[in-house]
């Protein structure tokens, strides 16, 4: 994490993310880019909310045809009730490539479909 003082408001922080997953059911790969930058409210040097904005990139290794699968921005809001307790509010807009897999290539099967979709996240976490 970097802080950002020169930013109105002082509170301003960027974090680079990267992320490899593997998805044991297909045995896809990919590789999730997504820097975030977040501002918080603190009082008496606790998080009151926080307010952060990303935009993320996932990169296939081993399948699709495109060279990003799916991409879009994050906005989260997150409400700290006390230490333990925190209310979470995000939406996020992602666009998808979805495209021929090896087995439907092998039958001469091929398509390329790109979706478009908004999801909307009400949460609420524990801190153990």
């Amino acid at each position: 994490r970097f802080l950002l003082p020169f930013l109105p408001g002082k509170n301003w922080v960027i974090t680079p993310r990267a992320r490899y997953s593997y998805n044991f059911h297909n045995g896809h790969q990919k590789i999730l880019v997504q820097p975030d930058l977040s501002w918080y409210l603190l009082i008496d040097r606790q998080p009151v909310l926080n307010l952060s904005f990303r935009y993320g990139v996932y990169f296939p290794l081993n399948f699709g045809q495109t060279l990003v699968y799916e991409h879009g921005p994050y906005l989260m809001f997150m409400y700290h009730l006390n230490e333990t307790i925190k209310l979470e509010l995000s939406g996020e807009y992602a666009f998808t490539a979805w495209s021929t897999s090896a087995d439907s290539l092998a039958e001469g099967g091929d398509y390329l479909l790109n979706t478009q979709s908004f999801n909307l996240t009400l949460g609420l976490l524990f801190k153990l």
